[in-house]
């Protein structure tokens, strides 16, 4: 039930490494991060990508860059 609704939606992430981030409703070491899968971008810390949810468990969600 956690970010579910969350899953289609396109928003941007902060990446806090190659492989997962953060959105704008996420506070570090608090809430669940979002992983990242790669679509063919290489992606490094730093990076603000736009992406679209794919998944969301909990506070785990996955998203695909667009």
């Amino acid at each position: 039930v956690i970010n579910s609704e969350l899953k289609g939606r396109k928003l941007e992430i902060l990446m806090d490494s190659p492989l997962f981030g953060r959105t704008y409703r996420d506070a570090p070491e608090i809430d669940g991060r979002v992983e990242m899968g790669a679509g063919g971008k290489r992606l490094k810390a730093g990076d603000l990508v736009s992406a679209r949810i794919t998944s969301a468990a909990g506070y785990l969600r996955r998203a695909e860059p667009v």
